[in-house]
C-alpha cells in the first residue's frame, strides 16, 4: 500500500469510530441492566419459592426454629434493608425490601400433615 492509501483508510476508519462508539455504549448499559433484573428475579424468585416450600414442609412445632435458619440463609446470600419472617394463626407472611423495593410472599396452611 502507498502511504497515500494507508493514510485514507486511517481517516475513513477513524470518521466512523463515533458512530460505533455511540452505538455500543447503549448497549453495554442495557446489558448491565439486563444482568442486574436477572439477578433481582432470580434472587425474588428463590425467596418466594423457597418461603412457599418451607412453610409446605415445615410443621407448627418446628416452624421457629426452620424460619430462623430460612432468615439467616437469605440474609447470607443477599444484602437486605430488611427482612421479615411472621406467622399469623394459619397465614405465613415473608417480606423483603431490596433497593427501595419491597416484595412479600404469603401462605396460608389449611390444615397440618399428620
Amino acid at each position: 500500500m502507498r502511504l497515500i492509501e494507508l493514510i485514507c483508510c486511517c481517516a475513513i476508519i477513524s470518521s466512523f469510530f463515533p458512530f460505533l462508539s455511540g452505538a455500543l455504549i447503549p448497549a453495554v448499559k442495557i446489558h448491565s441492566r439486563t444482568v442486574q433484573i436477572e439477578h433481582e428475579l432470580n434472587r425474588d424468585k428463590f425467596l418466594y419459592n423457597g418461603f412457599i416450600n418451607l412453610c409446605k414442609s415445615t410443621k407448627e412445632s418446628e416452624w421457629l426454629f426452620e424460619s430462623s435458619q430460612w432468615k439467616d440463609t437469605c440474609s447470607s446470600l443477599w444484602d437486605f434493608e430488611e427482612l421479615k419472617i411472621k406467622r399469623e394463626g394459619k397465614l405465613y407472611k415473608e417480606s423483603w425490601k431490596c433497593h427501595g423495593k419491597t416484595m412479600e410472599a404469603l401462605f396460608y396452611k389449611k390444615q397440618e400433615s399428620l
